[in-house]
């Protein structure tokens, strides 16, 4: 089933959506869910190792738990869905 992109972008927040729209890379949503809780070893190593140049990431992760102030513009820290 292939949902066009609009249905998707629709739900966004006008904040996120410019975010998406600011650039042609593709986006990746990463969350683990609200059970797991991952350790802070593990959230450095998770952001240092999405990083690129060649697609923008949206994390949904508690501001709290990213520590690192150094949060690339290619990765948006929400705390939403």
């Amino acid at each position: 089933m292939n949902t066009p992109r609009e249905t998707f972008v629709a739900e966004l927040s006008m904040e996120d959506r410019e975010w998406i729209e600011a650039d042609p890379r593709p986006v990746i949503y990463v969350s683990a869910g609200t059970i797991t809780s991952l350790t802070q070893d593990q959230v450095e190593k998770l952001l240092t190792s999405l990083v690129s140049d060649k697609f923008r990431v949206i994390w949904k992760i508690s501001r709290k738990a990213v520590r690192s102030t150094n949060t690339l513009k290619s990765i948006r820290i929400v705390d939403w869905l």
